[in-house]
């Protein structure tokens, strides 16, 4: 009640009042973001955007289901970076993209049909990308292992007849950096299944409507500032669509 009462004086006087810090969670960060690149960006842009407001942005991880309960009920305020989950709020501008990617044979495959040029053929993949990848590409044969490690050795060793390997770019970038595995690089390519964006999300009550106003406006504040591309720029980072009115 007594974080509820300050949001309304903050609504009728525009002045910050915060009781309590901005709990932000996050899921599965250890399996999509190996180098803490992606969650670094992300709190840089949550500070920039809620400390000049008061706020002090409070970090949290969960598995995606806690995470989304948490926020409905109201344990926290700020959930991602995550795709749009039903029964939360989405603003208007998405905060990262995560880029599906495939490394291939290729003598095997010819991508320019995009994901249809796998058909037929045999992959690998992080049991973490799983679901996603089955509900998405319901025609892949193909098998999940343990780790994006043990998936990239499988294509790479030839030990097994495996066609390609499938992850997210962040996670396979960071997979090829780490590994000793010596190949020649000609015999393989990579190629970009789908970019997904993802948001911020908040919890559709009072708080969260401010909250996400907030975001909006200081998402369009830092772009025309041109502060919003230095950050991303410092974490090598491809800027979203984000393009407001400056």
């Amino acid at each position: 009640m007594k974080r509820i009462i300050m949001l309304v004086v903050l609504l009728i006087t525009g002045s910050p009042v915060i009781a309590q810090p901005l709990v932000w969670v996050s899921p599965d960060w250890e399996a999509d973001d190996p180098a803490g690149s992606s969650k670094s960006l992300i709190f840089d842009i949550l500070n920039a955007i809620y400390e000049p407001l008061g706020y002090e942005i409070l970090h949290q991880q969960f598995p995606l289901k806690r995470a989304q309960s948490m926020l409905t009920s109201g344990e926290a305020q700020l959930l991602g970076a995550a795709q749009v989950l039903d029964g939360l709020a989405v603003p208007h501008y998405p905060i990262i993209n995560q880029s599906e990617m495939v490394m291939y044979r290729r003598a095997r495959i010819n991508l320019s049909s995009g994901a249809d040029g796998l058909q037929g053929l045999f992959g690998v993949w992080p049991a973490v990308k799983n679901d996603t990848l089955t509900q998405r590409y319901p025609f892949l044969n193909g098998m999940a292992v343990d780790s994006s490690s043990e998936a990239f050795l499988l294509l790479i060793s030839g030990n097994r007849p495996i066609d390609y390997y499938i992850d997210t770019s962040s996670r396979m970038a960071a997979t090829m950096e780490k590994s000793l595995i010596v190949y020649e690089p000609g015999d393989f390519a990579i190629g970009q299944l789908t970019v997904e964006p993802h948001y911020i999300l908040f919890a559709k009550t009072t708080e969260g409507v401010l909250l996400r106003k907030q975001f909006e406006n200081g998402i369009e504040s830092l772009y025309c500032s041109g502060e919003l591309i230095e950050i991303y720029d410092g974490w090598s980072t491809p800027v979203p669509d984000i393009s407001p009115s400056c």
